[in-house]
């Protein structure tokens, strides 16, 4: 709601601002949770004494990039249509249908297994999707992700700061 409101009240410094800091902090905790995942994972599942096991880390660790790029661009969709614009329609169906194709061709003729499907995915979205509508996503705003990228690592580091300050500020 609060995006779809700046849009509306045509506020696009504090739009980006936003935007931005609410990608970097997707990043942040992404890349966090990814780390503890594989480090922690092996450990987690041993200790509730799972019958399975996880894909190697390196699958495991593939797998949590092409998520983090999956849900990068999905965030920048969400943001094209709140502008009352959904032209990914066609690259998803297209997308889509690549990666069945891929993902089939990898398992039958490869040997692969897993890691196919995960290359099967990062690889046909990183075609188009995961670079494209961020791009797009960001010139709506008047930006691009890199800008964007810095936008939001000194936003976040803005609101933990007043945090920490407010915390420690009220304690004296």
């Amino acid at each position: 709601p609060k995006l779809a409101s700046l849009i509306v009240e045509d506020s696009k410094d504090t739009l980006l601002k936003e935007y931005s800091f609410l990608m970097s902090s997707f990043h942040i905790l992404a890349i966090i949770g990814s780390f503890v995942f594989i480090v922690l994972g092996p450990w987690g599942i041993e200790l509730i004494h799972s019958k399975t096991t996880l894909p190697n880390s390196t699958i495991v660790g593939l797998y949590m990039l092409v998520m983090i790029l999956e849900q990068n661009h999905s965030a920048s969709a969400v943001l094209i249509t709140l502008f009352n614009e959904v032209p990914f329609i066609k690259s998803s169906l297209v997308s889509a249908a690549m990666i069945v194709l891929t993902s089939w061709a990898l398992l039958n003729y490869t040997n692969l297994g897993i890691l196919g499907l995960v290359v099967a995915q990062g690889a046909c979205q990183l075609a188009y999707n995961n670079w494209h509508w961020p791009i797009a996503a960001y010139r709506l705003i008047g930006s691009n992700p890199i800008k964007g990228e810095f936008i939001g690592l000194c936003e976040v580091k803005n609101k933990i700061s007043k945090l920490i300050n407010s915390y420690y500020g009220n304690k004296s």
